[in-house]
């Protein structure tokens, strides 16, 4: 599912045969343009793009930046390289060789933009040709599921998020200004708290790029969430209890969006554009061991700490720069049914 639309939600469906494959993952997805770029015809801009492949394992978004500097053409490249090059994605592929794909996929994107900002035209997969301007650029998230774990690599200040236990742990860190002066020591954070720097980042895709990586086990339960920081309206409260209410991935997605709309209706300025994918990861009791089969909202066997999860994060610099047609019931194990409105997708 490769999309940039305007608003709403975006979901598609997907098969699922019980005895067909052993991982499984559902996932929701939603988007509003927002009011802070209009398009000539007086509609609102939608400068985020996502993506989710057809096996369901991959998933992605991207908000671009340059304002009127065609940052919404940034995202969609980001979009449709992923696209191409999940075509060539192994389906057993090593731990290591995944987070090293990645990589490449990234910094594949970033590439290509630095072309089309030179060629100042874009033809996108679609056969849409798009005008590219010198100044765009995008932030992606993009994670990437394998058997035990979850691979998330990011630029930028587009975030991944887990809910684990009814508790919401933000599993990326931004690239932005106010956490670079404080890991050099410039400041503390509450001094770069009160500069208000948090929107200036120092990476992004079609400019200097710095790329980030995570691990994380996977565990029963477990709810995935990429959003794009138009998200960031919402206290992580609010995230935590609207993931956590919601029965079906595309209710949770819907809901945050929802809410975003509606905090930013007392909101004089103009609202910046948001998207948000929802996932969850899918566990067959048959083959998962007893500590990835809690029931959701039970506090898992499998915990990683935060801490130990940035610990082991890899951070690399690039050199680019300038459901099924009918309901299917699942629910074993006190999992949640899903409907047709979810995307269940499979693989062996």
């Amino acid at each position: 599912m490769l999309n940039n639309k305007t608003s709403g939600s975006a979901e598609q469906a997907g098969q699922f045969s019980p005895g067909a494959s052993k991982l499984r993952q559902v996932y929701g997805a939603a988007q509003w343009a927002g009011t802070k770029y209009r398009n000539r015809d007086g509609s609102f801009r939608q400068e985020d793009s996502h993506y989710v492949s057809p096996d369901g394992r991959l998933a992605m978004v991207a908000d671009g930046i340059g304002g009127n500097g065609a940052g919404e053409v940034a995202s969609r490249i980001l979009a449709d390289v992923f696209k191409e090059r999940c075509k060539n994605l192994p389906e057993n592929i090593s731990y290591e060789r995944a987070e090293q794909w990645l990589k490449e996929t990234i910094e594949a994107a970033s590439q290509t933009v630095v072309e089309a900002q030179k060629r100042e035209i874009y033809l996108a997969s679609d056969g849409t040709m798009m005008t590219a301007r010198a100044q765009m650029g995008s932030t992606v998230v993009a994670c990437l599921r394998m058997p035990e774990k979850m691979l998330i690599a990011w630029a930028g200040d587009s975030r991944a998020y887990r809910l684990r236990g009814g508790k919401l742990e933000q599993l990326t860190r931004d690239h932005s200004l106010e956490n670079e002066l404080v890991d050099k020591h410039l400041l503390t954070e509450s001094q770069a708290r009160e500069k208000e720097i948090g929107h200036i980042i120092v990476s992004a895709v079609g400019r200097q790029l710095k790329i980030s990586q995570v691990a994380v086990d996977l565990a029963f339960g477990d709810r995935y969430l990429l959003a794009t920081d138009g998200l960031e309206v919402l206290e992580i409260s609010e995230i935590e209890a609207l993931l956590t209410k919601a029965i079906r991935p595309s209710q949770a997605a819907s809901s945050l969006i929802q809410a975003v709309k509606d905090k930013q209706t007392n909101i004089i300025d103009a609202q910046d554009n948001t998207t948000v994918v929802v996932i969850a990861p899918v566990v067959d009791p048959i083959i998962a061991s007893p500590a990835m089969t809690s029931k959701p909202g039970a506090a898992p066997q499998v915990c990683d700490s935060l801490s130990q999860n940035f610990s082991k994060m890899v951070t690399t610099q690039s050199s680019s720069c300038p459901e099924q047609s009918e309901n299917q019931q699942m629910g074993f194990r006190g999992w949640p049914l899903y409907s047709a409105q979810d995307t269940v997708k499979s693989w062996f």
